[in-house]
């Protein structure tokens, strides 16, 4: 069942982000078991990595082109359609 994230679940995962911390060391700091945080991690990739499949931001849903560089609609109609 889906819940909101833990708040030190989200922190780790920005100090993994901003500060370059691996999951260890960020679950250490915050008092976090790793096997959460890199949980979380995990999920999160997997979102990111099915978004970047079907052309979508996973934030904001625009279209993104293979590199995850932001298309205009047209743009990414053509890229699909081409089959180059």
């Amino acid at each position: 069942m889906a819940g909101k994230q833990n708040p030190l679940v989200a922190e780790a995962l920005r100090l993994m982000d901003e500060d370059g911390l691996n999951a260890y060391a960020a679950a250490k700091k915050l008092g976090l078991t790793q096997s959460s945080v890199y949980s979380a991690f995990s999920r999160r990739k997997l979102k990111w990595l099915e978004a970047r499949a079907a052309g979508k931001c996973m934030y904001c849903g625009a279209p993104v082109d293979t590199n995850g560089k932001y298309t205009s609609a047209d743009e990414a109609e053509n890229s699909l359609g081409s089959g180059v």
